[in-house]
């Protein structure tokens, strides 16, 4: 950070201060509610939170930190709140977890309302080629699940706090077998997909809830070799607990939906990742026949807005089983390169100047290589007057249109053009390896759309374009309680408009909302400063 920006940022935090000093003299401010159980509506007693001042960007905890914790009835007070936006963080209470962490605009005595939803669990055991019990075996939940588990002396895994809802790919992999020793028909146990499956894309997805039944594996045998290799840092060392993963680098479509989360495709991955030593080496269990790209990954402390910046490097790998050593792939070595920004900035046109809400993310700019954070751009730093700046490490990123925290977007506004290079990426996937900047292109007088659900409050009704190769996007709005829905802001285009029931698990990039929206959606041509109305019937999803 400059000088300059330290100025600016510092008269920013000054200013939100010394308006919220001013206010609190005149009149002492409160945030009052309770914290609820997302599945049944239950208060939660002894639901602990802190909360922070959150005018921007950054959070400020060191000048305006709030803490609380909820009575026996779930319900909270706290006293001498001066005016102003406010994140609430930190969210702790055994036996549940917080998806989305919410925020709150304290004006005098306020109330707030949030959710926390209760863990899952899942057990199942898992079987050698043979059918018998495989202990020591490493079991995971992918993408988002909890830590790895091994399987007991009777083959037997548990998982106790998966977060519910989701769809999980199960796997479990060998261990990776001792160096050396040819293996002349190159056959081996491979990381094997619930049921029993070798190629993650056929694996059974599960949907957790609550506690739920066994899920069994039977490990299976193909053609593969082992792989081993190292990661160098930046400083040309030994880079020690970087992660390393495997998986096939496929072109695939990314969501990215106004007002839902965004969902990348489900990666086909060779192995489960693995950690490098101290010496910087890793090594990965019997992996199948194909090409595959292997990225390494690792955290370092940086002074950022998350305290963290991710290093990251690749190297393609050819398997083949077949030849007269097939008991190994050794020496693959992948270099760490230093993270770099993206400074976004935005044109507005010529309607008048209105601040976007707080806090905007000018782009979404979505990493489809294996990261740890993955929506970076929903956490950009940025100074009064300047460029967003968006940390990213060398990769594939999808460009979409800026969302806030919560998914929605810059009202009045939509996403015209992305100019990267003074070249149109919005809606694409780019290669970035180095600093760059990107220019959004925003207009006023967008087109909307707005009908009536039968039999459909709270039903949930999206407006898809037509899908490319890089990506399904579209726009979505919940129903009221007569059903009536109101799309404003879109880009002029044709679209496919669809409803679905409140409640449904709402992921464009399955089979099943791919069949509804062919099936029971309808045609829908939105132009510029007009509306269209069309009024829809719930969709099935099978």
């Amino acid at each position: 950070m400059t000088p300059r920006h330290r100025v600016s940022s510092l008269a920013a935090l000054s200013a939100f201060l010394l308006g919220a000093l001013s206010l609190s003299t005149l009149q002492a401010g409160s945030l009052a509610g309770h914290v609820i159980n997302s599945a049944n509506g239950a208060p939660i007693p002894g639901a602990k939170f802190r909360m922070c001042a959150y005018p921007g960007e950054k959070i400020y905890c060191s000048t305006a930190d709030f803490r609380a914790s909820t009575d026996n009835a779930g319900a909270f007070r706290i006293n001498n709140v001066p005016d102003g936006p406010y994140l609430i963080f930190e969210n702790s209470a055994e036996g549940f977890l917080v998806v989305n962490s919410p925020t709150v605009a304290v004006s005098g005595d306020s109330t707030l309302d949030f959710p926390m939803t209760p863990f899952a669990s899942l057990r199942g055991r898992v079987f050698d080629p043979d059918g018998n019990p495989a202990p020591g075996v490493s079991v995971r939940l992918l993408p988002f699940g909890p830590a790895a588990t091994t399987t007991d002396s009777n083959g037997e895994f548990m998982f106790k706090t998966v977060q519910p809802g989701n769809f999980f790919t199960l796997s479990a992999a060998p261990k990776p077998q001792p160096s050396g020793g040819a293996v002349k028909d190159g056959t081996r146990i491979v990381t094997t997909y619930y049921p029993s499956v070798i190629d993650s894309a056929q694996a059974q997805k599960i949907t957790v809830a609550g506690i739920d039944a066994v899920y069994d594996i039977r490990l299976r045998t193909a053609p593969a070799r082992a792989i081993r290799g190292a990661v160098i840092g930046v400083d040309g060392k030994p880079a020690t607990t970087a992660t390393v993963v495997i998986e096939h680098a496929e072109r695939s479509p990314v969501s990215l939906v106004r007002g839902i989360p965004s969902s990348l495709p489900q990666a086909v991955t060779a192995a489960q990742p693995v950690e490098t030593a101290n010496d910087g080496t890793f090594a990965f269990p019997p992996v199948m026949e194909g090409e595959w790209n292997v990225r390494a990954t690792i955290l370092r402390f940086a002074e950022r807005l998350h305290g963290n910046e991710i290093q990251s490097g690749s190297a393609k790998v050819s398997v083949s089983a077949r030849g007269a050593d097939t008991s190994e792939i050794r020496n693959v070595e992948i270099r760490l390169a230093q993270p770099f920004d993206l400074s976004v900035t935005a044109d507005w046109g010529d309607a008048p100047h209105t601040d976007p809400p707080t806090p905007f993310s000018l782009a979404s700019v979505i990493p489809l290589d294996p990261q740890a954070d993955p929506e970076p751009s929903r956490h950009p730093t940025r100074e009064p007057g300047q460029p967003q700046q968006i940390h990213l490490s060398p990769g594939r990123y999808f460009i979409g249109e800026g969302r806030t925290i919560g998914f929605g977007a810059a009202p009045g506004f939509y996403a015209a053009a992305a100019l990267l290079d003074g070249r149109d990426v919005l809606g694409q996937v780019v290669e970035l390896s180095g600093p760059a900047s990107l220019k959004m292109i925003y207009k006023s007088g967008g087109g909307s759309f707005h009908g009536m659900v039968e039999k459909g409050p709270n039903s949930m009704v999206l407006l898809m374009a037509d899908p490319s190769l890089d990506a399904v996007t579209g726009f979505s709005a919940r129903c009221d309680s007569s059903g009536a829905f109101s799309l404003p802001d879109l880009p002029p285009g044709s679209y496919t408009a669809v409803a679905l029931a409140a409640g449904s698990r709402i992921d464009p990039l399955t089979p099943a909302f791919t069949a509804a929206l062919a099936r029971d959606g309808k045609r829908v041509k939105i132009e510029t400063g007009t509306a269209a109305q069309v009024d829809l019937r719930l969709a099935l999803m099978q």
